[in-house]
């Protein structure tokens, strides 16, 4: 089986290089790429004590505080140069890396998760695992991600957050903590961190504190430990990452409402019921965007104090996704663990962005915001085929398929954020009211 992964991981490294490769040879977009690099004061002039510290001691630079973020941009320019490729290639090499490790994270969570229907585990499980990773991995939404080099905060993140779950999963708290704070340190959307490790111990449980290998679930036998954690147990591992996460959302909070000129924002920029509206409409989208990757752009337009952009097509996509998930809990009693645990990493994941309890300007949907939300579809992917409620032949199949179909979306996709003309050339094919998009490209 090792043989199978690296067979595989190498697959995902290649449709990855294969999507994002052309990103070398592109620009750098006006929007945000030249303030976090070219004319950020602590970041063009590449690596330097003094260029770290400053940007750890400047927490508005932007509207937002993620010093690791900036120091990876001041390492690349010092390797590099200032030129825009190796920013890029960067990036794409980030996703990559994430790819390979969430596929692994998938592997360990069904090695130390209890077996539901057989000690056997069928090896179209692990080959479902590597179309459930690719499936993230190459969709379309992962684009804005990869192709912009002012998105790097959200695939360093995740590289952070994958480690930290892996520890979480070994026991390893002190780790655990270290790699949440770097990631809090990246980007401040991992606060989130917290009720991921939540999720992932509750689908691992029993197992997941026994450290057994990521492989060791491949051979027929498997051990568990019988252990009822007590409130207080709870308490002493998840009190410190929630304050960590309460101490980055204050700083998000600061950084957003504190920074200079167009970077800051109110806390309450419109009416709480157009936000709820709004977080509504958005996370239809996404779910449509999902299965029909068409009409995705570098700017989505909401309307200014009336009613978001595709408003009809998000709540009929909303609601058809929340129905099913209802059905799903009323009919697969014995996985409502699964159903929910997987729903609440979604809900979790995609809160800071939908702009409830605070909106930071208007925009409560980008294609970036989905970067790890997604990954709940393909957890749950996994462990229904683990589970076995779902033929594995049938949905192997059915996920190979949609997995290779969507590669060339993304690639012609990733061809739009070559630079600020083709990227708002884009944005005014798919809407063409959108003035800030004409404004840009009469600029160019």
């Amino acid at each position: 089986m090792k043989k199978w992964f690296w067979v595989f991981s190498a697959v995902l490294v290649a449709g990855v290089f294969a999507i994002y490769g052309q990103t070398g040879w592109f620009e750098q977009l006006s929007y945000d790429d030249e303030g976090y690099t070219a004319t950020c004061r602590f970041v063009k002039d590449g690596l330097s004590i003094v260029n770290v510290l400053e940007s750890f001691k400047d927490l508005t630079w932007g509207g937002i505080y993620m010093p690791i973020t900036y120091t990876s941009y001041m390492t690349v320019i010092s390797l590099f140069g200032p030129a825009h490729g190796p920013q890029h290639l960067v990036s794409v090499l980030f996703h990559a890396v994430n790819a390979v490790l969430f596929f692994v994270f998938l592997l360990r969570l069904i090695a130390v998760r209890p077996i539901v229907q057989s000690n056997n585990p069928n090896s179209r499980t692990i080959f479902i695992c590597f179309l459930a990773a690719a499936l993230w991995a190459w969709h379309p939404l992962r684009v804005e991600s990869v192709a912009w080099i002012a998105s790097r905060k959200d695939t360093l993140f995740t590289l952070f957050t994958l480690l930290g779950l892996f520890s979480w999963l070994r026991g390893r708290r002190l780790l655990t903590y270290f790699l949440m704070l770097c990631g809090c340190l990246s980007k401040p959307t991992a606060m989130v961190f917290p009720v991921l490790a939540f999720c992932v111990e509750v689908l691992a449980y029993p197992a997941a504190l026994t450290g057994i290998s990521p492989f060791s679930r491949f051979r027929t036998s498997t051990s568990s430990q019988s252990h009822t954690p007590t409130f207080s147990h709870y308490i002493l591992k998840y009190l410190p990452m929630l304050v960590l996460a309460a101490a980055t959302a204050f700083l998000a909070t600061y950084s957003q409402t504190h920074g200079d000129g167009e970077a800051a924002r109110g806390l309450f920029y419109s009416t709480f019921s157009w936000r709820i509206l709004n977080a509504a409409v958005s996370l239809g989208i996404f779910f449509y965007h999902t299965v029909v990757p068409v009409g995705l752009q570098f700017w989505y337009r909401p309307i200014r104090g009336g009613i978001p952009l595709h408003t009809a097509l998000g709540l009929i996509s909303l609601a058809l996704v929340t129905g099913g998930f209802l059905l799903a809990l009323w009919k697969c009693r014995a996985h409502r663990r699964t159903l929910l645990m997987t729903a609440l990493w979604f809900c979790a994941a995609i809160s800071p962005t939908l702009g409830i309890a605070g909106s930071f300007g208007n925009h409560a949907f980008a294609d970036r915001f989905t970067y790890v939300p997604m990954m709940a579809l393909s957890i749950l992917v996994v462990l229904v085929a683990q589970d076995g409620l779902v033929s594995r032949r049938i949905l192997a199949c059915g996920l190979l398929l949609f997995s290779l179909s969507i590669i060339p979306f993304s690639f012609f996709y990733a061809r739009t954020y070559r630079n600020n003309m083709t990227a708002f050339e884009n944005v005014a094919r798919w809407d063409p009211g959108h003035a800030y998009a004409w404004t840009n490209i009469g600029s160019e």
